[in-house]
């Protein structure tokens, strides 16, 4: 066994989910919207409204991974 005595990865930074909530986006099309602890906020899309049901449970608190587009 080997073990690497170098320097620790440098950590990903990260923003909390502090609201999230399903949305109507038109006639049969929901979403999921999300906002953050540094104000970001976001809409994702979802197939069906149970699918963003499914995807709002719980959400709040998650730490999410900051990534650049």
């Amino acid at each position: 066994m080997q073990i690497d005595n170098g320097p620790l990865p440098t950590p990903v930074p990260t923003r909390k989910i502090t609201k999230a909530e399903v949305v109507a986006l038109g006639a049969e099309h929901y979403g999921v919207a999300l906002e953050y602890d540094d104000g970001h906020k976001e809409t994702i899309e979802a197939a069906t409204r149970e699918a963003a049901e499914l995807a709002a449970k719980d959400k709040v608190g998650e730490l999410v991974p900051i990534v650049s587009r």
